[in-house]
């Protein structure tokens, strides 16, 4: 049970990780425009 959760844990958290670079990546995109 635990193994589980703490893989559904990483799994947000790369994927939280992932959209947080994807939106800073397009605020940069925004500003250099």
């Amino acid at each position: 049970m635990y193994p589980v959760i703490y893989r559904a844990i990483s799994v947000i958290d790369i994927a939280f990780f992932i959209l947080l670079d994807f939106t800073t990546f397009a605020q940069l995109k925004i500003i250099e425009i």
